[in-house]
This record gives C-alpha cells, sequence and structure tokens, in this order.
C-alpha cells in the first residue's frame, strides 16, 4: 500500500514468475512501481493487486 504524501519515484513494465515448473514458467506483467526512492512494490498489471516477495524476491535483475 502507498500511503498518503508518498511520491512514486520511477515505475516500469515487466513479468514476475507465476509458475515455475520443471521445463517451464509462466509469467505475468507486472508493474514496479518505486516509492520514495528506496522501496519497490510489484503490482499484476491484470489483477492490481501488490504481489508480496520475501526479500530475497525484492532485488531487480536485468
Amino acid at each position: 500500500m502507498i500511503k498518503p504524501k508518498s511520491e512514486i519515484t520511477d515505475f516500469e513494465l515487466g513479468y514476475s514468475t507465476l509458475v515455475s515448473l520443471t521445463a517451464s514458467h509462466v509469467v505475468t506483467p507486472t508493474w514496479r512501481i518505486e516509492v520514495n526512492g528506496k522501496e519497490n512494490l510489484f503490482v499484476h498489471a491484470f489483477e492490481g493487486r501488490v504481489i508480496p516477495l520475501s526479500d530475497g524476491e525484492n532485488k531487480i535483475t536485468e
């Protein structure tokens, strides 16, 4: 949840793994929203819900 008076400092559309299988995986469109220059929220682009991630999953790789 973005708190009142917070500033969205960056955002981009990407993909996150929805289901990972042995031979393949299913991805879903996901917004990465940076809040106040430090916190990243990942939002399911179709459903609009925040995707909860553990600390290790909250790292961005390119």
